[in-house]
Formats: C-alpha cells, structure tokens, sequence
C-alpha cells in the first residue's frame, strides 16, 4: 500500500509525529512518501528526527510553500499560506497517487 504522508513544517514536534506515524505504516511493509518543505530537509530536526528511517521513505521534497521572511519557516496562514500547502498538496497526489493520505 502506497502512503503519503504530508507534513511541511519542519520546527517543533511535527517531524517527531511524522517519525512514529512512518515508524508503524513500515511495521506493516506499506510504501511511505514523506512530502516537506524544501526547508525542512536541511534542519537539524530533519536529520534528528527521521535519520535512522530515513533510507526507507521516500522523501519528496517541494519549493512550493509560503514562507516566513529570513526565518525559511513555513507559512501555513492566510491567503499565501494556504495555497502554498494546497499546490503542494495537489503536486504530490498526482504525482505519488498514494492509496492513503496522513
């Protein structure tokens, strides 16, 4: 079963939900795409969160969003926020046509 998980933020405990919810889709040999933000793969947070998954998803890393001025966060509100994530969105489910969608 092909899975797409779609999570573009990258500060806080969004990678580390991302990681337990990949975590337990794999359990059970399902074909996990990670969707993010082009930022989120350079963090830290990336790499400390998902490192040791990281060689079994597919990660699928967009320039799509709306960001936040010199900070590179993703803006996830307001007009350009929200046709950020659904550009994304619609790239990725065309392009992966996953079965489920988180």
């Amino acid at each position: 079963m092909r899975v797409l998980v779609f999570e573009p933020q990258y500060a806080g405990h969004n990678l580390a939900y991302v990681h337990h919810l990949a975590e337990s889709l794999l359990s059970i040999a399902c074909e996990v795409h990670l969707v993010t933000s082009a930022q989120a793969v350079d963090t830290e947070e990336f790499s400390s969160h998902l490192g040791d998954i990281l060689d079994s998803l597919r990660v699928t890393a967009l320039d799509t969003f709306s960001t936040r001025g010199s900070s590179r966060s993703i803006r996830v509100n307001g007009p350009s926020g929200i046709f950020g994530l659904w550009l994304a969105l619609d790239t990725a489910l065309r392009r992966i046509e996953p079965d489920l969608l988180f």
